[in-house]
């Protein structure tokens, strides 16, 4: 979950912002039909998200590490 945050807040930041109300996959789409900047990159914190909240898999380290730095390097257009 506090990747999805970090992840949102970053998002946010670049001025695409996540309603209280909406769903992790909801956000997603929404960034889609925006056309916000790197979309794989929201696609694989909502699959790494959904694996952990939902199919109840272990967070992996290193792919918690990875994606937070790609986080980091997403840029406005």
């Amino acid at each position: 979950a506090q990747l999805f945050e970090r992840f949102a807040a970053r998002y946010a930041h670049l001025g695409y912002p996540r309603s209280p109300s909406m769903t992790a996959r909801e956000y997603v789409a929404n960034l889609v039909a925006k056309d916000a900047p790197r979309l794989e990159v929201a696609r694989e914190v909502l699959g790494a998200y959904e694996a952990v909240r939902f199919a109840g898999a272990a967070p992996n380290v290193e792919q918690v590490q990875q994606l937070t730095r790609r986080i980091g390097a997403v840029r406005a257009p």
